[in-house]
């Protein structure tokens, strides 16, 4: 019993033994393949990296082919405006005249960096912008701006006669069909010294209107200078005219005058501004006045079978006032 038992002690122990030698071969097999599999890991990710970066070189390389293409654009413009302002100044050498295109075309170009990422960047004109700048140059001629509108309107009249007992007033119809044409020239002789003209159609014999009515069959209508005056404007409350301007108190209103008129002589015009008061309700105040030339010459000089000649007055003089 003692020797079976021995011997069966010691098959144990060397079958343990074979068993630890087994582990550890094992666990050597799976470090080497572990090692190996993070070997090729590690190479594909560093091929990976250094095509990336390959990229990005390209990429880099490109935008200097771009910025150096755009230096030498701005070089030949530089040069070509240098050329034309040199004019009567001293003639420089083409070595100068290049490095100082060169020196001011690489000012021009500026590499952002995040120490002016957060300063504005320069406001490109709007669309609109663009657009009334260019229709502004359009409609110059010269020193003159022109401007303009044409109107058609049917107007029509239509009134009874007066019943029997009331005041006489005779049948009215007049259906007509009219057009006023007007062309505008304004320019700024000095910031505060400015010139306005206008031509428009109209009747000779009416001026309550510019309308020209549909009528003469195949006749031509013509223009008429309906406005032209000086303006001068030393200030913003300070306005003086003169030419043939406009009624001095014209309004849309009819107050005094209808606003077609036109009147040869002069305006004035002030404007007194209030101080701003939480409880004041006025905040300006305007005076106007005008000056008209009605007649030339502008004293009546009674001449032969006048009504004041007959009246007894002597030929050659000075009529007496109406008043």
């Amino acid at each position: 019993m003692n020797v079976s038992g021995k011997t069966l002690i010691t098959a144990c122990l060397c079958f343990v033994f074979l068993l630890a030698a087994d582990i550890r071969l094992s666990a050597q097999e799976v470090n080497t393949e572990g090692s190996t599999t993070s070997a090729s890991t590690s190479e594909s990710s560093v091929n990976e990296r250094v095509r990336m970066l390959e990229s990005e070189l390209d990429k880099q390389s490109v935008k200097l082919e771009q910025l150096q293409k755009t230096i030498e654009q701005q070089q030949k413009a530089i040069e070509t405006l240098l050329t034309k302002l040199s004019g009567n100044a001293r003639p420089t050498s083409n070595t100068e005249t290049t490095t100082a295109a060169t020196a001011q075309a690489t000012s021009s170009i500026t590499v952002p960096t995040n120490d002016s990422a957060g300063a504005p960047a320069q406001q490109t004109p709007t669309v609109e912008q663009r657009l009334t700048k260019l229709e502004g140059q359009a409609l110059r001629l010269g020193p003159l701006r022109l401007s303009g509108d044409f109107r058609l309107r049917f107007d029509g009249i239509f009134r009874s006669a007066s019943a029997p007992g009331d005041p006489s007033l005779t049948h009215s119809q007049n259906a007509r069909a009219r057009y006023r044409l007007r062309l505008n020239f304004d320019t700024d002789l000095y910031p505060t010294l400015s010139f306005h003209g206008q031509l428009a159609t109209g009747p000779i014999n009416n001026p309550l209107t510019a309308d020209q009515d549909f009528s003469a069959i195949t006749a031509r209508h013509p223009l008429f200078i309906n406005e032209a005056w000086i303006d001068y404007h030393p200030t913003k409350s300070i306005q003086l005219q003169g030419g043939r301007v406009q009624e001095i108190f014209a309004d849309n209103s009819r107050f005094l005058f209808d606003d077609d008129i036109r009147f040869n002589g002069f305006n004035e015009k002030y404007v007194a501004t209030m101080k701003k008061r939480n409880d004041a309700y006025i905040s300006s105040v305007e005076f106007r006045a005008g000056q008209y030339i009605f007649s030339n010459p502008n004293v009546a000089i009674i001449t032969p079978g006048s009504p004041l000649a007959k009246a007894g007055e002597v030929v050659g003089t000075i009529g007496r006032s109406a008043n």
